[in-house]
């Protein structure tokens, strides 16, 4: 599989805006591991009157972002969300939808913008990790704690974009992840262990499909089997494989409540070859089989 990803440039202008967009031309399909970007957009508002953009929608997660000092988000059904440039608009795929895009509404910059500014707008495709990581859920406005961050980072994202005719996946992937970091819709950020380990305990934590032996964890953390074991004593009260297996299987949760992926690949995903091993997993630790689990989150719904 390649590491490259080619995007393809669209511009559009008018007297009070100018518009790029890019457009990822070789889409794959999901890596859990990776973020991957469907488009990217820059608009240059120029000074003057009310500008009015329609928000589209698709089967990818939406952020739009302006440097105005103040915009309103009018949504279809008449209901409007006002912003100012601390403020991040996300929205979630459209799963129903037949068609790749759909207008969801308006975002309009009022005539108060006195200055030129500019209006950011990408999607992420979907990713079953990034919505469980991040806390992803409805349409919602973030008030940004460090706004000029987190443009910095798309302006990274621009530049990658626009600087090669192929770039890397990975980079992309980072970027991705770092402005997921930053605007911090949920509680990702916040770790339960402290001290120097924290980071690669959490990185564990989110990804233990990764880690299906000890030699993996040592490798990362770059310590004896024994220090490993300490560590891990000391941070999470339990030995490093006891809590892998308790982090698949709650990611494993999440994934059974929130999506119609067979139980199979569910197992798969969570770092289970054997889908039976991981159901006889499930139920020593949970009392019920990942079919009853996913049985009960329905009648809950």
């Amino acid at each position: 599989m390649s590491d490259t990803v080619i995007f393809k440039k669209r511009t559009g202008e008018c007297a009070l805006w100018k518009e790029e967009v890019y457009f990822n031309m070789n889409p794959r399909k999901m890596v859990f591991n990776s973020f991957q970007l469907h488009h990217i957009a820059c608009i240059h508002c120029r000074k003057g009157e009310e500008i009015s953009f329609a928000l589209m929608g698709g089967r990818y997660w939406s952020f739009c972002i302006s440097t105005a000092e103040k915009s309103h988000i009018s949504v279809k059904k008449g209901k409007k969300v006002y912003l100012n440039d601390s403020n991040l608009l996300i929205r979630p795929p459209i799963i129903q939808q037949e068609d790749e895009v759909a207008v969801m509404g308006h975002h309009i910059l009022e005539s108060t913008v006195q200055k030129e500014c500019k209006r950011y707008y990408f999607g992420i495709e979907r990713n079953i990790y990034m919505e469980q990581m991040f806390c992803l859920g409805e349409v919602k406005v973030i008030h940004l704690r460090n706004p000029e961050k987190v443009i910095n980072c798309i302006e990274s994202l621009l530049t990658l974009v626009q600087g090669k005719k192929a770039c890397s996946s990975i980079e992309i992937s980072c970027l991705l992840f770092r402005f997921l970091s930053l605007i911090n819709p949920g509680d990702f950020s916040r770790s339960v262990s402290t001290g120097p380990y924290s980071h690669l305990i959490d990185f564990v934590r989110h990804y233990p499909q990764d880690y299906p032996a000890l030699e993996s964890m040592e490798k990362t953390f770059q310590v004896s089997r024994e220090t490993l074991r300490k560590i891990f004593l000391e941070h999470t009260s339990m030995s490093p494989m006891d809590f892998v297996v308790k982090a698949r299987l709650k990611n494993s949760c999440w994934m059974l409540t929130n999506s119609v992926m067979p139980i199979r690949e569910i197992a798969e995903l969570n770092g289970y070859k054997d889908a039976a091993f991981y159901s006889h997993a499930f139920k020593k630790h949970y009392g019920i089989s990942p079919k009853q689990y996913r049985e009960q989150a329905e009648k809950k719904k």
